[in-house]
């Protein structure tokens, strides 16, 4: 009876449409706001046609270059896989781009080099991601609660896959939609209780990208100390595991990765214009570098630079703390309080730094759609509209379709005085989107705690 209710129920007047977030749908006692047929059947097949559009330009973009995979990650991924096709840890001595993730990567991905080897197969890896990152979209829209329609999902897919960055990402074949589709479904798993499947996903992501390890600061956050428990010791069992199937060779593979990785993160390699994490900012600021005029030559000041950022950072995070701990008290915590919550820690973290690239703003994703969710519950929706405008400027690059030199790093060149800004761009974005966000959840927290109390 309740079901013939809901489907029978007329849509709610649209006011401007914009403040009325029809893309959203929800239970609303006997009523759901949803799209519009009309317009969800517009959107339907805009995004699907985006997406097809999409896919053809990325397979153009591999069938016109006569030397793919020459050149992307995944040439890098065959060294390390060649390593170990010969009996030997994927790591060689340091040089430009180096293999520098945990084994457990190319061990796994061993499983496709026996049929691809070399050439155009490897193709099929890039579609995988393609789809991975398309199935990461789909949950995080509509597996959190409240759900976007499937018109509003279709174009949201379209849009991104039209993103030059998303065409750059699979023609490079980068785990980044691995880690991001791991990121969620073990967030996904969080919020449905189930703390191992948690601890599973998030412990093969770190053991991916161990940067990534941050997810356990968002466990700590919303107090779930058991998951973190499981997390840390399933991701060092996997980390350990991973280098113990080289035998004698486990510890000159764990000291050549270590060296891998301090490449990545030591000048000048971490200054590379791309990364816009407070820390690589100052990085050029005070280091003389192919990418930049320093404004001094000062490299020690870069850890008491970083002291305020780090200061920041930990403000949105006690923030957020505080609020998940009201919102549970007043058992008013949902699945999109704590994707917008790890959405804060990721976003707070990363703008630190070490590295935040470009290609990193995928990991935005979560919380961008957790704001955009709360502005659709009908509280505090100006406020949570600007929190999602900023979110929004943060992920702006997803939304164009060709590169321009703003996003292009590999364009610029040297920068100095005021220059040196734009490699900061996308890292106080990130704080600010942290910071807004964190300090409307921890006023909506208090006003539900007081309405529970009041109610009480």
């Amino acid at each position: 009876m309740e079901d013939s209710h809901i489907a029978n129920a007329r849509p709610l007047p649209l006011q401007g449409n914009f403040w009325e977030f029809p893309l959203v749908e929800k239970s609303m006692g006997a009523r759901a706001v949803s799209l519009p047929r009309s317009r969800d059947g517009w959107y339907l097949p805009i995004g699907l046609s985006l997406m097809a559009l999409g896919i053809a330009l990325m397979g153009r973009k591999i069938y016109l270059d006569p030397t793919w995979p020459v050149g992307t990650d995944i040439s890098v991924y065959l060294s390390a896989l060649k390593n170990i096709a010969a009996g030997l840890h994927p790591y060689g001595d340091v040089h430009a781009h180096p293999f520098a993730y945990p084994p457990l990567f190319a061990e796994l991905l061993t499983l496709l080099f026996p049929f691809f080897s070399d050439g155009k197969w490897w193709a099929v890896w890039s579609a995988l991601t393609f789809v991975q990152l398309i199935a990461t979209l789909i949950i995080m829209m509509r597996g959190f609660g409240e759900k976007l329609s499937w018109g509003a999902v279709a174009l949201i897919c379209g849009v991104i896959s039209v993103s030059h960055l998303t065409r750059s990402e699979v023609f490079h074949g980068q785990a980044d939609f691995t880690i991001l589709l791991l990121l969620v479904l073990g967030l996904r798993f969080s919020t449905s209780q189930r703390p191992f499947a948690t601890a599973v996903a998030w412990s093969i992501m770190m053991n991916i990208k161990p940067f990534l390890g941050i997810v356990v600061v968002h466990q700590l956050v919303t107090r779930r100390y058991k998951e973190a428990v499981y997390t840390l010791i399933a991701g060092g069992s996997i980390f350990a595991l991973s280098f113990a199937l080289f035998g004698t060779e486990a510890i000159d593979a764990f000291l050549k990765w270590r060296a891998s990785a301090a490449w990545y993160t030591s000048v000048p390699e971490i200054a590379r214009f791309d990364n816009q994490a407070f820390y690589a900012f100052f990085a050029r600021v005070c280091n003389a570098t192919e990418y930049g005029v320093p404004l001094a030559n000062c490299q020690g000041a870069v850890p008491f630079l970083m002291i305020p950022v780090f200061a920041v950072a930990l403000v949105a995070l006690v923030l957020t703390a505080r609020s998940v701990i009201m919102l549970s008290r007043a058992n008013c915590l949902k699945p999109v309080h704590e994707m917008l919550a790890a959405g804060i820690v990721i976003a707070a973290i990363m703008a630190c730094g070490p590295t935040y690239y470009g290609n990193y703003i995928y990991l935005l994703l979560p919380g961008a759609l957790g704001a955009y969710l709360m502005a659709s519950n009908g509280r505090d929706r100006a406020g949570w509209l600007v929190a999602t405008a900023i979110w929004c400027v943060a992920l702006y690059s997803l939304a164009l379709p060709i590169s321009i030199r703003l996003t292009d790093t590999y364009r610029w060149s040297q920068l100095h005085g005021l220059g040196h800004l734009a490699g900061i761009q996308n890292g106080t974005v990130a704080m600010i989107c942290a910071v807004v966000s964190s300090a409307l959840l921890y006023r909506s927290a208090s006003r539900q705690a007081r309405r529970g109390v009041a109610t009480g």
